[in-house]
């Protein structure tokens, strides 16, 4: 691994390159929806390594995540999900794989709401008493309401610069290095 400071360009995930730089001025919240109805848009998304880190979400890119896996603390490996609340707002929901060891039903819950949420609009809670996330309610998707922006854009918008690991000097690194 090259330790200088120098940009990778990231290159294509899935059939899209990701344009990660020239930012817009709203941000995307990468999150898992609380309190609120959201669909997933069908075929809009892409997997990634990620980072929860101070509650906060950084993307990796993928030469990086290769070269450090099993040497950071909180790196997995995540399916990120366009979404829209009925609201109209976007956001990009996480899908994280569980480390070794750890139980996977919050995972597997997860992933089988992102497949059911492309055909309604849902409402989900944590379960803690099982370890996972529940469907409390869901209604129809009426019409179209908003138009989606492309997912290219709500991954530039969600993970700006300092929460793109993209270069070998990046201080996330050194605050997770475990060797």
């Amino acid at each position: 691994m090259n330790t200088k400071n120098t940009r990778i360009k990231l290159k294509h995930i899935k059939c899209n390159k990701l344009n990660l730089g020239q930012h817009g001025t709203s941000a995307v919240r990468v999150m898992v929806p609380k309190n609120t109805y959201f669909k997933i848009i069908p075929n809009s998304h892409i997997d990634a390594a990620v980072v929860y880190h101070n509650s906060r979400w950084y993307l990796f890119h993928s030469e990086l995540a290769s070269y450090y896996v099993g040497k950071l603390k909180k790196l997995a490996k995540a399916t990120l999900y366009q979404g829209m609340t009925d609201t109209g707002e976007n956001f990009i929901l996480p899908v994280v794989e569980p480390w070794p060891g750890y139980v996977d039903t919050w995972y597997r819950s997860l992933q089988d709401i992102a497949q059911k949420a492309q055909n309604k609009y849902i409402k989900i809670e944590s379960n803690t008493n099982q370890n996972c996330y529940d469907i409390i309610h869901s209604k129809r998707i009426i019409g179209t309401s908003n138009t989606p922006s492309d997912l290219e854009s709500l991954i530039d918008k969600a993970f700006p610069d300092p929460y793109y690991v993209d270069y070998d000097a990046h201080l996330l690194l050194d605050e997770l290095y475990i060797g």
